[in-house]
């Protein structure tokens, strides 16, 4: 039943994450697009997707049936009860057409919705609906308040619409989107708006900030699509005022979804599938050990008529309902399994919560029940059909040393305990590296901290000077509550990946555009140090004294490569 039940969960993950189809029409058609800059390989092998070359694929392309931009961003929703900051995506008018998904109520967006100024509309998630607004039918049509500004909702999604997230388009973490800390870009968006790209999304070559979705013609090649879209990127770095190469890649989708857990569960469904195998090798040598008691009543069967046929369909028959009891134990164990494997695995895992026990794993369940009872009940048999019965019922059965049946049961004992070696020796492996994982020291302290994600609504706080109002009136109010030692405020988070990144001219390197390095900031508040329990090895933490000067606390890291060799106190750079 174990057995069984942990092969068939493992097998229900790698069938569901790996194998089964997206649930969109012509799904092998789908493909992810990504951007490749070989001057910035060091950094990102590949890249999110400009709008400006969006946009040009978009006129000048012939592969593709449709292409749509996706960005993550989050909104405080005021309607309908408390605020409350919902996950959203920015996503063009063509997406939904493009993914075959249509609305159980009202509408998607319109061609003429895509664009500045008339993007203030909605489409709401059936798990939005529900929650916020009951169910109400009459939503269609009304407006609802997000970020202070209103939005008409024209649509709402039906519960099994799966919208790729931005994480899952890419394979890199160079996204600088408004996403909140409070909110994973692998979270299912509540709702979405239409990506109208404006005039601050079209910078040429600065922001590599969009995923990137499309549905290829049919019988268009991964590969014909790849060079249509090179054709369109030297044209476009043709224009560059620097000489720079600019490629693009197009994969498929659900590899795109998928390709970096496949080898994380291709090893765990390899190392369930060594437990099976010891599992059968166990029960094989137990009842090849009980066979050997039961070699007087054999015997005694066989000298009143029973043939070898009569008696190996005995033994097949009690090992194949020891091995259905088995299988049935075993289904109930998976379901079980799977339910905890959906709770607790990472988050990055994708396709995660569609998981559930369908018609293969079931099938995968009675096949490995089915085929060991078979293998149970055969060698048995075999060994049955060695044995001389005339000395079994002389002998009482006792005394009949069996020695084919022995060397049987050594070689199974001898499999088994090298399978069993070779897994402890894998466990032990991991569960070391796991041991010395959490033990790195991370640079900072989490033991008293605490991470809140802030939303501020662009109607309210429209401008710099009123978010650092804000910022000044919320940090002073924080830090004189009870308890709290320190307090301070970051664009992203600890551990949040790359994002917010710029080129860095160091003074005296004279470097040209091209070559300077790229340097992950963040812009933080004094206090933000001592919350986060990160200490200094040179030179001081930043003062409230400096609110307004033009100076930065750098890394060790970035210190040891942008000035080697140097003490980097004083030092001057430009950024961006």
């Amino acid at each position: 039943a174990l057995g069984i039940g942990a092969n068939t969960a493992i097998f229900t993950v790698f069938n569901g994450v790996l194998l089964r189809p997206l649930s969109y029409p012509d799904a092998d058609r789908l493909v992810a697009v990504q951007e490749v800059v070989p001057k910035w390989a060091s950094f990102g092998p590949a890249l999110p997707v400009a709008a400006w070359h969006f946009r040009e694929w978009r006129k000048q392309s012939r592969s593709f049936d449709g292409l749509a931009l996706v960005a993550g961003l989050s909104f405080t929703l005021t309607s309908g009860g408390d605020p409350e900051l919902v996950s959203a995506q920015r996503v063009s008018a063509t997406l939904f057409p493009l993914l075959g998904i249509q609305t159980s109520l009202g509408r998607t967006f319109t061609e003429e919705e895509d664009r500045p100024g008339s993007d203030h509309v909605v489409v709401l998630s059936d798990r939005l609906w529900t929650r916020r607004f009951h169910r109400d039918p009459a939503i269609v049509g009304s407006e609802i308040t997000l970020g202070g500004a209103p939005y008409e909702v024209v649509g709402v999604l039906p519960p099994d619409a799966r919208i790729p997230t931005e994480n899952q388009l890419e394979s890199t973490a160079m996204v600088t989107s408004a996403v909140s800390l409070l909110n994973s870009e692998d979270t299912p968006a509540d709702l979405w708006k239409p990506f109208a790209i404006a005039d601050s999304d079209l910078a040429i070559m600065a922001e590599f900030n969009f995923a990137c979705l499309g549905r290829l013609k049919r019988g268009v090649p991964l590969s014909q699509a790849t060079a249509d879209l090179n054709v369109i990127q030297s044209a476009i770095a043709g224009t560059l005022p620097e000489k720079t190469e600019l490629r693009a890649i197009v994969s498929g989708l659900q590899e795109q979804m998928t390709g970096s857990s496949r080898a994380s569960l291709t090893l765990l469904l390899a190392a369930s599938g060594a437990v099976m195998v010891i599992v059968i090798v166990n029960l094989a040598n137990l009842l090849l050990a009980r066979t050997s008691g039961r070699r007087r009543e054999l015997a005694i069967r066989a000298a009143i008529g029973a043939g070898m046929a009569r008696l190996v369909r005995q033994m097949l028959t009690e090992s194949l309902l020891l091995a259905a009891a088995g299988g049935l134990l075993g289904a109930l164990a998976a379901q079980w399994a799977l339910t905890a494997i959906v709770w607790k695995a990472p988050l990055d895992v994708p396709r995660l919560r569609d998981l559930h026990m369908d018609f293969a794993a079931l099938a995968l369940a009675a096949l490995l029940s089915m085929s060991s009872g078979v293998l149970f009940g055969v060698l048995p048999a075999w060994g049955l059909a060695r044995t001389d019965p005339q000395r079994a019922l002389k002998s009482a059965g006792h005394a009949v040393t069996d020695r084919g049946g022995g060397r049987v049961r050594r070689l199974l004992i001898s499999a088994e305990v090298a399978l069993g070696a070779m897994c402890l020796v894998a466990g032990g492996l991991l569960l070391s590296s796991f041991v010395r994982l959490i033990h790195v020291d991370k640079g900072f302290q989490t033991g008293r901290a605490i991470e809140i994600g802030l939303g501020l609504p662009d109607v309210r706080y429209p401008d710099a000077a009123s978010h650092v109002r804000f910022v000044r009136e919320l940090l002073d109010q924080v830090q004189t509550l009870p308890g709290v030692v320190a307090a301070g405020i970051s664009n992203r988070g600890p551990l949040s990946g790359e994002g917010s990144n710029l080129s860095i001219n160091v003074e005296g390197a004279n470097l040209p555009s091209a070559e300077q390095p790229i340097v992950d900031y963040r812009t933080v508040t004094p206090g933000f140090f001592r919350a986060m329990g990160i200490p200094v090895l040179e030179g001081r933490l930043m003062a409230e004294s400096d609110r307004d000067r033009p100076v930065a606390v750098v890394s060790a890291q970035a210190a040891r490569r942008l000035w080697p060799n140097q003490n980097p106190i004083g030092r001057r750079f430009q950024l961006g």
